[in-house]
């Protein structure tokens, strides 16, 4: 043996213990890496499992919140399912329907505005047309008929509307101004003839006159408006038709909301010689009930609340506004007739815009002969003048409207009043607050 190995061997026996830890110190490195990256792998792999479970749990408690904000879209977010945000939206759903009761019950108030039933003539009590009595039918006709015509002779002197002197009073007027000029500035006797100059200075006399008798009565007035020519019945109804009745009060409430519209563009003007609006022609809705083989508005659900019931969706084949008759509401078309200031006829327009949801479907216009509306009787003062001949369209929501429906009526429309009948649901109070009732709310510019 080496002599170097076999000292080598001789120390080693003799330090045993110094050569055993000499060797651990060797091999536990070596070892402790291999066990040690083993379990750095399993400790990643472990965390890596504990943060997707983490993750699903986070996950878990958040929560996707999409809210419908009137006018403004929706608004969308992620969040914590926490006591504080579900009541953050709590609070913000309830803002939002009262907010839409809030719209809802001034909606309906604003459709509402002046109108409401019939006053009987002594004012004691309004004709109510969804419960006659029958020891009143027989004169029932009569009566609603008398206050009609009461309704709308004070409704024109309301809006300012006046007509021309009656022909007759005008023929009496010359009759006695031409006996005065040949009697009286002539000196001829009654029937003698006259020469030519006399009889001309005559016809300018009784022109002068007629005209100043016009005149007179135009300074008067804000606008020319004859009752038959905007609504008002010209003979009772010949039995109980209560089709009828609530039809001619509908035709008085469209007629109030036109002249309403006329009043306001005519503010301010000192009469008709001088106003936007110088004559209301004709106004008559063009359908007031929907044909039988058309079928009936759809009604609200029995027992429900007619706000309630929303329409399906405009319907642009009805009219260029997708307004349709609903359980919501009815929409009436409505044609009117006027003579305006062309200058002015844009006013007319933005006033008409402004009264009760009411829009235009159709317009002409055409050149007015002032010369031969001046010979009738109507002056329109010394601005160039047009005839507007306009589709309306109006919308008369349920809510107010269906209690003063009589049975026939409702049946005949489809409407539900809550599930009551004969008047049970009345008009809404015109002086309440606008507060709500929570009912849905209503866009009449897109629907009806």
């Amino acid at each position: 043996m080496n002599p170097q190995v076999q000292k080598a061997v001789e120390i080693a026996k003799a330090n045993a213990a110094l050569v055993v830890l000499g060797t651990v110190a060797v091999v536990v490195p070596v070892v402790g890496w291999y066990f040690g990256s083993e379990q750095r792998a399993q400790l990643v792999s472990d965390a890596q499992k504990l943060g997707q479970k983490l993750d699903s749990i986070t996950r878990a408690g958040r929560i996707d919140v999409t809210l419908d904000i009137p006018g403004h879209g929706q608004w969308s977010t992620n969040a914590v399912a926490s006591d504080g945000l579900i009541t953050a939206l709590r609070e913000r759903v309830d803002s939002i329907v009262n907010g839409s009761a809030g719209v809802d019950s001034r909606a309906v108030k604003h459709n509402q505005g002046r109108h409401g039933p019939l006053q009987a003539i002594d004012a004691s009590r309004p004709v109510d047309i969804t419960n006659v009595p029958s020891s009143e039918r027989r004169v029932f006709p009569a009566n609603f008929h008398e206050a009609m015509v009461r309704a709308y002779t004070d409704l024109l002197a309301e809006v300012g509307a006046g007509a021309p002197p009656a022909p007759e009073a005008v023929l009496t007027m010359l009759q006695a101004k031409q006996a005065r000029i040949v009697q009286g500035v002539f000196g001829l006797a009654a029937g003698a003839a006259m020469d030519e100059p006399q009889a001309k200075k005559l016809r300018e006399e009784l022109v002068a006159a007629r005209l100043s008798q016009y005149a007179d009565a135009a300074a008067s007035i804000k606008f020319y408006a004859l009752a038959q020519d905007v609504g008002a019945p010209s003979a009772q109804s010949p039995g109980m038709d209560p089709e009828t009745f609530y039809g001619q009060l509908w035709s008085l409430w469209i007629t109030e909301d036109v002249l309403g519209a006329v009043e306001a563009a005519n503010d301010g003007a000192a009469n008709v010689l001088t106003a936007p609006v110088k004559r209301v022609e004709y106004i008559a809705p063009l359908q007031l009930y929907p044909p039988a083989k058309e079928g009936n508005a759809p009604a609200a659900p029995e027992g429900g609340d007619v706000a309630l019931a929303a329409p399906a969706g405009p319907d642009f084949s009805a009219s260029i506004t997708g307004r349709r008759s609903s359980a919501m509401g009815d929409v009436i078309p409505v044609q009117v007739v006027a003579i305006v200031e062309t200058a002015k006829i844009p006013a007319f327009v933005d006033a008409l815009a402004r009264q009760n949801f009411i829009s235009i479907l159709d317009a002409g216009i055409a050149p007015v002969d002032a010369f031969a509306a001046a010979n009738d009787g109507f002056l329109y003062g010394t601005e160039p003048c047009s005839q507007l001949n306009l589709v309306l369209e109006t919308v008369w929501l349920r809510a107010w409207t269906c209690g003063m429906m009589p049975d026939a009526v409702r049946t005949r429309l489809g409407a539900s009043c809550g599930g009551s009948t004969g008047g049970d649901a009345g008009p809404v109070d015109p002086s309440a607050d606008g507060s709500g009732d929570g009912t849905d709310s209503f866009d009449p510019s897109v629907s009806g």
